[in-house]
């Protein structure tokens, strides 16, 4: 899958959290943008789902 691949780069390159998964964060990832076409259908605010992505990105990056 090439988002696992992607995070598998992003944990090896120390931009990502080290103890991340990288199989099981690409699963919460595609799960995250398969909801967030649902919201938009749905009438969620862009800004609501920007901030949601906000939150997401920030659990996976690797504390500053």
């Amino acid at each position: 899958m090439g988002v696992e691949a992607c995070i598998r780069r992003g944990v090896d390159a120390g931009a990502l959290r080290a103890d991340l998964d990288p199989a099981v964060s690409a699963v919460l990832v595609h799960s995250f943008v398969l909801g967030v076409s649902t919201h938009l259908l749905d009438g969620v605010p862009p800004a609501a789902l920007h901030s949601a992505a906000d939150l997401l990105l920030g659990g996976l990056r690797r504390p500053s």
